[in-house]
């Protein structure tokens, strides 16, 4: 069995090897541009940062280098370990933040709080599919004094107060939450429709946030966003649930450093059995069980093989409830030299258990299923980090869900880690998650 970090994690995934997360040359401009200034805030040379180019140990060229699938030249390899400069940052590369890295602490630019201080965080919105969970993580979270949560919308707060996780909360005034300037994080948990919204309030009055996904049905009101967090520099970390979960981060560990040779083929399965109440909550986008479900695995597969070219979308209602749910969804990403397949339904009794993903490459195959707690299968052709050759079963460990996301969102505000993925990232996956959803809009 490899090792496993402290905070249940394998160990973070070597810097020389994997994907450089550079754009393609349509990126470059106008969004390509503000997604590098984020790499200034929220990668290696970020103001205020004691951790430099030079400590940065520069790339290989692979063939999930975006600027290699685009045909463009890839200056991964040419960039100067001195050369540390804005322009440079912007107009060579954006580094990966597949790993999560920690740091000695440095004086902040914003004052972060220190590693003995409790962080003041509340919540926004309750009616979010993970609301629940996520005000107890935040809750009972030891790096945070969680001091209440606010439900602007006054249906959604005469819905919120019977459900059984509520009956303890202390219910705050939206502006009193965001007029207190010790509060420094808010999760936004509203309804999706309205996260953007949320989200945009928290960020004008200095918080970091914690936005749960997909993030709203609009791109460019995403990349507003955006704009606006490195603008104040503050921090948004995407609620996608399988960011800290340790299968696939071993999963991602494999494809990174090249254990798995080439990577050629991507399956996830996330299915349910949804009762006809839930499936009213959610039949109001056309995208359906993969707009709201299949989003988790749209992450993880846009962190393993970047940005498709093509995306080809199956958006079927074939459940017996007569409502408007795409309740049986499929779609197809084409890349050069690799396809990902994605499937999700809401009609499937026991489900949870044959959950599944898996990463197929030229010299090895990682599975994780079920998803929730991880198993993890991996067949290597050779010996690879630890591992032996050959099929084998992989203990890892079962780390609730949120727990570790809020945990190192604390943190990243307190200065002492790095964001899990970049900005980039984070917009690359919601236009995929809109095109595999039926929606293709463009930045």
């Amino acid at each position: 069995m490899g090792s496993v970090t402290a905070s249940g994690l394998p160990p973070p995934m070597a810097a020389t090897a994997g994907s450089c997360t550079r754009l393609p040359p349509k990126w470059t401009s106008p969004a390509g541009r503000v997604m590098a200034m984020s790499s200034l805030w929220r990668g290696t040379g970020r103001p205020g940062s004691s951790a430099s180019s030079a400590s940065t140990p520069r790339r290989r060229r692979s063939r999930h280098c975006f600027t290699a699938r685009s045909g463009g030249r890839c200056a991964c390899r040419q960039r100067s370990t001195e050369d540390s400069s804005p322009t440079a940052w912007k107009s060579v590369r954006i580094p990966s933040a597949r790993a999560v890295t920690t740091r000695a602490a440095t004086p902040s630019p914003r004052g972060e709080p220190s590693m003995s201080e409790k962080i003041r965080a509340g919540m926004l919105g309750t009616v979010h599919a993970h609301a629940g969970g996520k005000y107890l993580a935040f809750r009972d979270g030891p790096d945070y004094d969680f001091i209440g949560v606010a439900e602007p919308n006054p249906e959604y707060l005469e819905y919120s107060r019977q459900l059984p996780y509520y009956q303890d909360v202390n219910w705050a005034d939206k502006s009193a939450l965001l007029d207190d300037d010790s509060v420094q994080v808010i999760a936004i948990e509203g309804h999706v429709r309205d996260l953007m919204a949320l989200g945009m309030e928290a960020l004008h009055a200095g918080k970091h946030i914690h936005l749960d996904k997909p993030a709203g049905t609009d791109i460019k009101q995403f990349e507003a966003l955006l704009r606006l967090a490195i603008e104040k520099g503050l921090q948004v970390q995407m609620g996608y649930m399988f960011r800290y979960n340790p299968g696939f981060a071993l999963a991602m560990r494999a494809v990174t450093e090249g254990w798995l040779g080439e990577v050629f083929y991507v399956h996830g399965e996330i299915n349910s059995a949804l009762k006809p109440e839930m499936r009213a909550r959610l039949d109001w986008h056309p995208g359906g069980m993969m707009f709201e479900l299949a989003c988790h695995l749209i992450d993880q597969l846009v962190a393993t093989l970047g940005l498709p070219r093509n995306v080809m979308p199956s958006l079927k209602h074939d459940g017996p409830v007569d409502d408007k749910l795409a309740d049986n969804c499929t779609a197809v990403f084409e890349y050069d030299g690799a396809v990902g397949i994605i499937h999700t339904s809401a009609m499937e009794q026991g489900a949870p258990q044959r959950r599944i993903w898996e990463v197929c490459g030229t010299k090895g195959t990682v599975i994780v299923q079920p998803l929730e707690p991880p198993s993890v299968r991996l067949y290597l052709d050779e010996p690879q980090g630890g591992y032996q050759a050959g099929w084998q079963g992989i203990e890892v460990p079962n780390t609730p869900r949120y727990v570790a996301d809020v945990a190192h969102l604390a943190a990243v505000v307190r200065g002492q880690a790095e964001p899990l993925q970049m900005y980039e990232h984070d917009l690359i996956t919601q236009q995929v998650v809109l095109w595999a959803s039926g929606d293709r809009q463009e930045l």
